[in-house]
């Protein structure tokens, strides 16, 4: 009797057992939301309660979610911009007026060696680029805006930084200057420009300007409504880099007609403020960083170059002078707004008041006149001014 009972009660208790193991697999692991209140008696396996999984796993989707979400702006923005920077490069002026078939070598800002390549990430990373011209017509433009019809004005006049005997001037090396910040700036202000134009031209007709470079330059498509020219500016080769990353600063300039930036139409009167770049340097300073940006090696340094930049200027509606201090077309009027001759005064009759957008110093040999060989073109904001091209050139 003992012994025949035993195994039945273990049988009983086996098939228990599987009944219940069937029940949980049919209605899932114990810690689902749905068997938490039938099976609230079973355990949960190790690292899982009846209300965490649910979170962590909606944890981790929104996780990945946000990831991808990230990565994907990240692209589009970055795809914006070098668009943008495409569309700058295609669209700029200089680049229309060449030949489609023209593929000129571009030359980075480079800290660490030689230049390399320029793309797009140049121009995004250091602001700016450095293209070498190579291309035929566009560097003959670039001849004829150094052409010299006074040689006998070279090297002489109190301005003249560096003398010596010659009687002419030599483009031997130029780039194009790349740089969506400036432009971006330029362009900005030549909106403004234009507004105050309209505004100015219900109370008085704009002069136009002309210069010696205007026909030269007809393939740059300047706006005329607003004086848009392409003028000179000599430098030194110490500030050739910074100029050419920050644009030119009226802050670091002064002279004669005030505290604005000066402009030539003469490539004779840009050469008296230049400073000759001897020879290639290594090491660390400003020249040697220039040169690592400009030539790939000691042997295509030109030896004894001057360097200018060609811009591009946004004259508006200017003022003409002879002595500095006096409106041409109305003696009684004064230029300046203030002493210290940093603005230009307001445009007559103009409200609310427009200053004058550039000065235009007429030059003549007269004693009235305080230049007597080269006028100057003088405006006193940086962001009127594009920079062009970067040239070098020697002196012959």
């Amino acid at each position: 009797s003992t012994a025949t009972s035993s195994p039945t009660t273990t049988t009983t208790t086996t098939t228990t057992t599987t009944t219940e193991t069937s029940v949980v697999a049919e209605q899932g692991p114990t810690w689902w939301p749905e068997n938490a209140v039938a099976t609230s008696s079973a355990a949960p396996p190790t690292g899982a309660g009846p209300s965490e999984s649910p979170f962590i796993l909606v944890i981790i989707v929104a996780n990945l979610c946000t990831f991808v979400a990230s990565v994907l702006a990240c692209g589009l923005i970055a795809r914006r911009r070098v668009t943008r920077v495409q569309t700058m490069v295609a669209e700029s002026p200089a680049a229309a007026a060449n030949s489609p078939a023209a593929s000129p070598a571009k030359v980075a800002i480079s800290k660490e060696g030689s230049p390399r390549r320029a793309d797009m990430d140049d121009v995004l990373g250091e602001g700016f680029a450095l293209c070498t011209i190579e291309d035929v017509s566009e560097l003959e433009r670039l001849y004829r805006l150094f052409s010299v019809t006074d040689p006998h004005s070279l090297g002489f006049g109190r301005d003249v930084a560096h003398r010596g005997v010659y009687s002419d001037l030599h483009v031997v090396r130029a780039w194009r200057i790349c740089s969506t910040e400036q432009r971006a700036a330029y362009e900005a202000k030549k909106v403004r420009c234009c507004r105050e134009v309209r505004q100015a031209e219900r109370s008085h007709k704009m002069p136009q300007v002309w210069t010696k470079l205007d026909t030269t330059c007809e393939a740059l498509r300047l706006d005329e409504s607003i004086n848009e020219k392409v003028l000179l500016h000599g430098t030194k080769p110490e500030v050739v880099l910074a100029i050419a990353q920050n644009g030119l600063n009226e802050r670091f300039s002064d002279g004669h007609f005030g505290s604005g930036l000066y402009l030539a139409e003469d490539a004779s009167k840009i050469d008296q403020y230049c400073t000759p770049d001897q020879e290639f340097a290594s090491g660390s300073d400003s020249l040697a960083e220039l040169h690592r940006s400009l030539y790939k090696s000691t042997d295509e340094h030109p030896g004894k170059v001057f360097y200018c930049f060609v811009v591009r200027a946004m004259l508006g509606f200017p003022v003409y002078t002879k002595d500095g201090e006096t409106n041409c077309s109305n003696g009684d009027e004064r230029i300046w707004a203030t002493d210290f001759k940093r603005e230009l005064a307001a445009i007559p009759g103009v409200s609310p008041p427009i200053p004058y957008h550039s000065l235009v110093v007429e030059a003549k040999e007269d004693p009235s006149y305080k230049l007597k060989r080269h006028r100057e073109f003088i405006t006193f904001s940086g962001d009127r001014i594009l920079l062009e091209y970067l040239v070098a050139y020697k002196r012959v």
